[in-house]
């Protein structure tokens, strides 16, 4: 096996994971890219990394912050509320801390300790409703 960074160990467990939350039509993908641009769309992108304080450091521990963005098109029919029903269909993923953990597991390339709650903002761009999720998930990567 390759060397893989705990981002996109992360950022594919995200997606993986996300895949199974019945977000039927919606795009699911791994960091920004200017390549994809298609609505609906998921996107789990890792914005830092650092050690975990309270474990010894060059052990593979890592400390990620991991923001997961829901854009919806204000132009589709009933878009507020078909808007706020993908919003909880993630945020719902990520309280499934087990489902999560099998997924890293079932990846092989990490074991994840924790996913905590860090903050949710929503907003509005031109013909587009936002909300991001982020997230301190807790992981080492397998030796």
């Amino acid at each position: 096996m390759g060397f893989k960074s705990i981002r996109e160990v992360v950022e594919t467990a995200a997606v993986a994971h996300l895949g199974t939350q019945g977000l039927t039509g919606v795009q699911i993908v791994a960091g920004v890219s200017a390549a994809v641009n298609t609505l609906p769309i998921v996107v789990a992108t890792v914005d830092s990394v650092s050690d975990i304080p309270e474990i010894a450091q060059g052990l593979g521990n890592f400390r990620c912050t991991l923001t997961v963005m829901v854009v919806t098109e204000t132009d589709e029919t009933n878009s507020t509320s078909v808007h706020r029903e993908r919003s909880e269909k993630v945020m719902s993923a990520f309280q499934d801390e087990t489902a999560l953990k099998a997924v890293f597991a079932a990846g092989g390339d990490a074991t994840m300790y924790s996913c905590d709650f860090k903050s949710l903002e929503d907003g509005r761009g031109e013909r587009t409703f936002g909300t991001s999720y982020t997230y301190e998930v807790k992981a080492v990567l397998a030796p």
